[in-house]
């Protein structure tokens, strides 16, 4: 009798994830949905209202199904092609080069600022600002 009930909670258990993983699924589609149709109307919105109410200090906007707010973010390295990247740390930067064939993202962003040369296979991301829906 235990064995049948042990047996009927793992049952439940890969039932429950099965449904559990579903409905992740279709929550993500549907937040894309959301986001691809109505987030830069948002976003514009937003921008519109913070300066409609002469907000310029503040960024965020309160409201009862959520907030919306703007936050800077710093500038980055990206990396856009692994291939010329790895091809141009073997000659310049050997150092990057991690034993799997990685690079080191903390070796190239120190090497960015202290030559401010910026590597074959990145390009540089001047950061702005992101929209955040909570």
């Amino acid at each position: 009798m235990v064995a049948r009930k042990i047996n009927e909670a793992r049952a439940h258990q890969l039932r429950v994830k099965a449904w559990a993983e579903r409905e992740l699924k279709r929550a993500q589609r549907r937040e894309a949905f959301f986001l691809a149709r109505f987030g830069g109307e948002l976003e514009a919105w937003a921008r519109a209202e913070l300066v409609r109410n002469g907000r310029r200090k503040s960024k965020t906007i309160d409201l009862p199904g959520g907030t919306l707010s703007f936050r800077a973010e710093r500038p980055k390295l990206l990396v856009t092609d692994d291939r010329l990247l790895m091809t141009w740390a073997r000659t310049n930067l050997p150092t990057a080069i991690r034993v799997v064939e990685s690079i080191s993202k903390s070796d190239l962003d120190r090497h960015l600022a202290e030559t401010g040369e910026i590597a074959d296979g990145t390009e540089f991301s001047d950061g702005g600002e992101r929209f955040l829906i909570r």
